[in-house]
């Protein structure tokens, strides 16, 4: 269904194939696997793109945290970076081959910190922040009303995408896999903080954020009519089921 080769479906909703003696070339098969590895390549490419940003943001966050309550200027090994970053990957689902390239992880943190500086210190590479760089990024006051709104409209978007309906059984994953990636992430940070040591504290994801999750997920709405009363009563859509009974 996922291909949605037309002419592949009329075929098979044509009745009994066994019936009609139908046969399959080999070519045609080899091409149907391709074509569905692909597919599938595709999908788990843009969830381990999600993973990279957001282990990369709360990287940047513990960044943030430790400038903020340092009263120096604080010195980053690189190579600790790359394990906090590798280990916070795997923790996510990403597979990891290797190691991170620490040149690449580089300059995404130069890019973001502009004032932050790459030294060698014999063998190893640290990045430096200037202390009265440092000392304005503790006194800078950001629009957080319209990062609050952005984050909403990025995690709704994804709750609307997701559909699910319950089965009948439970299978291991069935929380996570009822719930959007963004979401997740979004409640393990106001829970637990972004700081990606604190994200990885724990190899499952907790159940206060998986309950959390599932609850905004069974309640979420489109938009509320005007003449909507506030204690009205919610109606869910069974395409919007998850494992948590809703309330």
């Amino acid at each position: 269904m996922k291909l949605q080769d037309k002419s592949l479906l009329a075929k098979l909703s044509a009745g009994d194939l066994i019936a009609q003696e139908a046969r399959y070339h080999l070519p045609c098969l080899l091409s149907l696997y391709n074509r569905a590895r692909e597919t599938k390549t595709y999908e788990e490419s843009g969830v381990d793109k999600m993973n990279h940003g957001l282990a990369f943001a709360e990287l940047v966050s513990y960044i943030e945290d430790t400038l903020v309550d340092s009263l120096v200027a604080p010195i980053f090994k690189l190579i600790d970076l790359v394990d906090l970053y590798t280990t916070r990957l795997e923790q996510l689902g990403t597979d990891v081959a290797g190691r991170v390239h620490s040149t690449d992880l580089k300059k995404r943190v130069l890019a973001y910190f502009p004032d932050m500086e790459a030294h060698k210190q014999g063998r190893d590479v640290v990045l430096i922040l200037h202390e009265d760089v440092g000392q304005a990024l503790r006194e800078a006051c950001e629009h957080d009303a319209v990062h609050l709104a952005r984050a909403a409209n990025i995690v709704r978007r994804d709750m609307f995408k997701m559909k699910n309906q319950f089965g009948g059984s439970f299978e291991p994953n069935s929380q996570e896999d009822s719930v959007p990636v963004s979401l997740l992430a979004l409640v393990a940070m106001v829970l637990n903080g972004p700081n990606i040591k604190a994200q990885s504290s724990s190899s499952t994801m907790p159940q206060p954020v998986l309950t959390i999750s599932q609850l905004l997920m069974s309640n979420r709405m489109v938009r509320r009519r005007e003449n909507q009363q506030a204690e009205c009563t919610t109606r869910h859509n069974q395409g919007r089921e998850t494992p948590l009974p809703r309330q």
